[in-house]
């Protein structure tokens, strides 16, 4: 349920808030390394276009801070922030002659997938900013629009119409012990080893579902894409590959919610994403895409990991 509500402001000197429960030491898990740091998916026709990159980024606990809004600062996180990946998503497409472009940033934890800030910058008609910041008990969130069209030439920080909401959730009876954003859903099916991420408790559009992955076996998947590894030396790839696909299979946790507002990366209704069986690389992106309709979305360009990502520092 929505409330509004005026979030006390915080200085960085009140940034001991900023940690929430703590997962213990001998309890931990340590992160593992997805094979990639960076996906290019594209796909393109009569009734629109798609085009979404998607990048792995070190992080800190301190860049952490330093990109939370001071409203937000006051926001326990839902665990302690020790292993911080940053997903950054540039997204345009277009869909029934409408063109739309976003810029999102994912602060989450590289060993349990806990989201712990999202921030997206929409562009264009209608613009907008909101930031998420997710504690066990709920999301709070800051939305910045311009107040006029002069001011929207201005970076999203200095708009001056500014609303603060507040988003409850019930972990205790969700069987989940943490929130994450459908994005990071990728990246957790992608490091997996033997066995599937358990299903994943999803906050998205003001939202919490509880999303499980279902083994829909496998399939020789022809692939085309550049890889970008070698940056002096990119190298076509053309061919197949033994792919396994992936259910999403999503249940709401609120009331008034249905599994078919669900999104990742803009795809609804029966969600597939597509590994490479050998690497986990995800090759494929498949779902209903409004004013599009049933859609596959090819990876066309990546970059392989080549550092396995440790405990960040401060």
């Amino acid at each position: 349920m929505v409330t509004n509500s005026t979030l006390a402001r915080f200085t960085l000197a009140a940034a001991c808030l900023l940690f929430g429960n703590s997962l213990s030491a001998g309890a931990e898990p340590e992160p593992a390394a997805s094979a990639w740091n960076m996906l290019r998916y594209e796909a393109s026709g009569m009734l629109g276009s798609t085009n979404t990159r998607v990048k792995l980024l070190a992080s800190s606990p301190r860049e952490l801070l330093t990109a939370t809004p001071k409203p937000l600062l006051g926001v326990a996180l839902q665990q302690d922030p020790r292993h911080v990946l940053v997903m950054d998503i540039q997204a345009t497409g277009k869909a029934l002659g409408k063109k739309h472009q976003s810029s999102v940033r994912i602060w989450f934890d590289a060993a349990t997938g806990a989201v712990f800030l999202r921030d997206k910058l929409r562009s264009g008609k209608d613009p907008y900013r909101k930031v998420y910041r997710f504690a066990d008990n709920g999301a709070s969130r800051v939305k910045q629009q311009p107040s006029s069209a002069d001011e929207a030439m201005k970076p999203a920080q200095q708009w001056s119409k500014i609303k603060n909401s507040t988003y409850s959730y019930d972990l205790d009876n969700s069987g989940c012990d943490t929130v994450t954003d459908p994005a990071v859903l990728l990246y957790l099916l992608s490091v997996r080893q033997t066995v599937l991420p358990a299903p994943r408790c999803v906050f998205f559009d003001d939202t919490l579902y509880k999303v499980s992955f279902i083994d829909e076996g496998n399939e020789e998947l022809a692939i085309s894409y550049s890889d970008q590894t070698d940056s002096n030396n990119a190298r076509d790839t053309d061919g197949s590959r033994t792919a396994r696909h992936y259910r999403l299979e999503v249940t709401p946790l609120q009331p008034g919610a249905e599994s078919g507002d669900f999104e990742l990366f803009e795809l609804r209704g029966n969600i597939i994403v597509t590994l490479d069986l050998e690497t986990g690389i995800p090759l494929q992106l498949t779902g209903d895409r409004s004013g599009v309709g049933r859609i596959a979305i090819p990876v066309v360009e990546l970059q392989r990991r080549t550092v396995i990502p440790g405990p960040d520092r401060p």
